[in-house]
């Protein structure tokens, strides 16, 4: 019997009729025989609450803590999630960006820089006359914090592990093309200067003055159209770029070279959201995994892309009967655990595959095949899941865990009624998941949902009809 293809694009594409189907809260994953299976993202577990109820605006490992900005504070946590204030900063939107040196952290927050000393235990701004206040961007390279961001070509360094010494003439100029520099980006021994048209590289020589230097003539003509959207994943950068023929694809640079990774579905959705400049991302592993996910303010979903298989899904909060971005904008790798902010409230969670839930919120994960088209009238007499079955939770919601079909006959504009399947009480592994009897047809689709909180792992679907 023929199979429905599961793997498909992780977002609608600019027509329905073209569009590949719709992969949410769901990720990829190639087994050893090379088929597929789709797992449930990771849920998020409340772990620590900061400030009074605005963004965390960055975080940080270091120093066996992690140190996070929300507001206008900045707080300490520690191992066991206990929350210290150590500072406040002068501004109290907008995220941040931070940097160590394992002496001390710096911050950058477009107005003024500030570092907390390990071993004094003191927050301070940075008072050096030479420092150049407008700058948004940190990065260190070999014990000298780097920054950029003030709507120039110039890159400044501090002193070698020192933070508060600044010198007029430490100073870089990235203008291989005449563009801005928007952020320094450290990766690996390279130092990667991003601006809206160029990437240069640049490296520590050692030299008796100002030490970072180009790298000889390395050079990409591709810039960058969000400098949040920069993340460092495994030994590659991924980035949301332009050039001066046009805008909004994701990138992957790998040691000198860079390649296109998204695709005209993800660049379709990026093209519809209207603050793409300010898109910010983060990147993680997970698993054997390398997630880098990106997100828009307002936009409806958040594209993750998997380095791992090269595989796009989408990940969203479900909250009033809508679909919005992934709650997540930070990300720090603290306590052997992934460690999130949320863009609104202060909260900082956990995330981890065997969390079921955002937090509070219900995680709606959803499938959408792409059309299935017989040529004739097709009567279709069932649809069964290849699934894990038997994973109902021992008492609550959850507990008898029910999955909803529904079927499209105009390539996914409208859809009919849901219907539900059970997929097991804890213990029933031979429950079979199938629907009977689902309709007739020249141009079938057909959507599953669920937002029971269980475990999902979904390797296929076999679909019965007959002309």
């Amino acid at each position: 019997m023929p199979e429905i293809n599961l793997i498909t694009s992780a977002v609608k594409s600019r027509s329905v009729v073209a569009s590949g189907g719709n992969i949410k809260n769901l990720f990829a994953e190639v087994n050893e025989d090379e088929s597929l299976t789709l797992y449930g993202t990771s849920g998020k577990l409340l772990v620590a609450t900061v400030g009074g109820g605005g963004a965390i605006r960055g975080m940080i490992a270091a120093n066996n803590a992690l140190y996070v900005v929300c507001e206008n504070t900045v707080y300490s946590v520690d191992s066991s999630y206990t929350v210290t204030t150590i500072g406040t900063i002068n501004t109290s939107n907008g995220l941040v960006s931070m940097a160590t040196n394992g002496l001390d952290v710096i911050l950058v927050d477009g107005v003024n820089g500030y570092l907390y000393n390990f071993t004094t235990g003191v927050s301070s701004q940075i008072t050096s006359t030479d420092f150049p206040n407008g700058v948004k961007y940190v990065d260190y390279l070999n014990g000298i914090y780097l920054v950029s961001g003030n709507d120039t070509q110039f890159f400044y360094g501090s002193a070698r592990f020192d933070g508060t010494s600044w010198d007029a003439l430490d100073v870089g100029v990235a203008d291989y093309k005449p563009d801005k520099l928007i952020r320094p980006f450290v990766n690996s021994s390279d130092l990667l200067n991003f601006g809206t048209e160029s990437i240069e590289y640049w490296t520590d020589t050692g030299a008796a003055d100002f030490p970072i230097e180009r790298s000889g003539n390395a050079f990409l003509d591709v810039g960058c159209l969000s400098a949040n959207s920069i993340c460092r994943l495994g030994s590659s950068v991924f980035f949301l770029g332009q050039t001066s023929q046009g805008k909004g694809s994701v990138y992957q640079i790998d040691g000198y070279a860079h390649k296109r990774v998204s695709n005209h579905a993800i660049e379709y959705a990026i093209s519809q959201w209207t603050d793409a400049q300010n898109a910010y991302a983060w990147a993680y592993s997970e698993e054997g995994h390398g997630f880098y996910v990106l997100s828009c303010a307002g936009c409806p979903e958040s594209l993750v892309y998997d380095i791992t298989n090269g595989i796009w899904h989408t990940r969203t909060w479900f909250n009033d009967g809508q679909h919005y971005s992934d709650r997540a904008n930070t990300y720090a790798f603290f306590n052997g655990k992934h460690i999130v902010g949320d863009f609104d409230n202060g909260n900082i969670y956990e995330l981890s595959l065997d969390v079921y839930t955002d937090d509070v919120y219900p995680i709606v994960r959803e499938f959408t095949s792409a059309h299935t088209v017989t040529g004739k009238r097709a009567f279709y007499s069932m649809i069964e899941l290849r699934m894990e079955s038997g994973v109902g939770l021992s008492n609550g919601q959850g507990s008898d865990p029910l999955i909803n079909l529904s079927t499209s006959e105009d390539n996914g504009r409208t859809w009919g009624s849901e219907r539900q399947a059970r997929i097991g009480a804890l213990g029933e592994y031979l429950n079979r998941i199938y629907w009977p009897r689902v309709g007739s047809g020249f141009n079938k689709s057909f959507r599953i949902r669920m937002s029971d909180p269980v475990k999902v792992a979904l390797t296929g679907a076999r679909l019965e009809y007959t002309q």
